[in-house]
């Protein structure tokens, strides 16, 4: 007990260190499992030395299991919550009834579409399309673009769900023509309009149709709000408001925030770590 007392002192300087010098202060995934085993490893060796060193020796043993109980306790501390989320939000816990649904959409549309859906809708999302096929979010399988067709009669899939900016016009207008006869909406158009000192999501459902819309100079009219966001899911920004036409302009994205946050955390961003 003595030995611990005295090693105190060294052993919290070498961990707070090891731990800060390999960014174990952001959220838990699957990237910082290597960072604590990595960091284990590393304060095991540097503890074993400083004993040998400065205080007393002690058997191999003490510190290969030190080093193995280090890594447990701080890996299940870290993943405990992470799990008890993951385990809450699978579908098969969700509700007791539900409509099989598809999300298209694996960033963090998606993931805000399924908990639209969960927390507000019949509709559960039992599958997910997009990139990081193979991998789950939220609980939910993340399969590719290209298995649309495949996972609609596979999962009985009743209503299709579409939320990812990224998607081009074309492979929009595919996956609305695999989903005919089933519930189709598009939301990424309100997603990304829905921010800003004029939203335009805002404005479209406090405005009378038919509207108007006109963008870079084309003028198309428009009988209801969700046509008009389906066929803009691209940002705008409000230009001028003209008694029944609204002329908008094309929003530059801004990814200065994705910059910061890998500066002060040292991860990239990311939606399955």
């Amino acid at each position: 007990m003595d030995v611990f007392f005295k090693s105190a002192p060294f052993r919290t300087v070498i961990y707070l260190t090891a731990f800060s010098a390999f960014k174990l202060y952001g959220g838990a995934g699957s990237k910082e499992m290597k960072r604590i085993l990595v960091a284990s490893i590393v304060t095991g060796i540097l503890h074993f030395v400083g004993m040998r060193l400065f205080i007393e020796r002690m058997s191999i043993a003490f510190f290969l299991i030190g080093s193995l109980l280090q890594f447990l306790f701080i890996a299940m501390i870290r993943f405990f919550y992470r799990y008890v989320q993951l385990e809450h939000r699978k579908p098969e816990k969700r509700k007791d009834f539900s409509i099989p649904a598809m999300v298209v959409g694996s960033g963090e549309y998606g993931r805000r579409i399924v908990r639209h859906l969960e927390e507000k809708t019949p509709y559960r999302a039992v599958v997910i399309v997009g990139e990081g096929a193979g991998r789950n979010m939220d609980g939910i399988p993340v399969e590719s673009l290209d298995s649309v067709e495949k996972q609609i009669k596979e999962k009985n899939i009743k209503a299709v769900f579409v939320a990812d900016k990224d998607l081009n016009k074309e492979k929009r207008e595919k996956i609305k023509l695999i989903s005919q006869g089933l519930e189709f909406k598009d939301f990424t158009g309100y997603l990304n309009n829905e921010n800003g000192f004029l939203p335009l999501a805002n404005i479209l459902e406090a405005t009378n149709m038919p509207l108007q819309i006109e963008v870079e100079g084309k003028v198309t009219s428009f009988s209801s709000v969700d046509e008009c966001l389906s066929a803009f899911p691209e940002e705008y920004e409000i230009l001028q408001v003209q008694a029944s036409k609204v002329i908008l302009k094309k929003r530059q994205e801004d990814n200065n925030w994705m910059k910061e946050y890998q500066e002060q955390t040292g991860h990239e961003v990311s939606f399955f770590d």
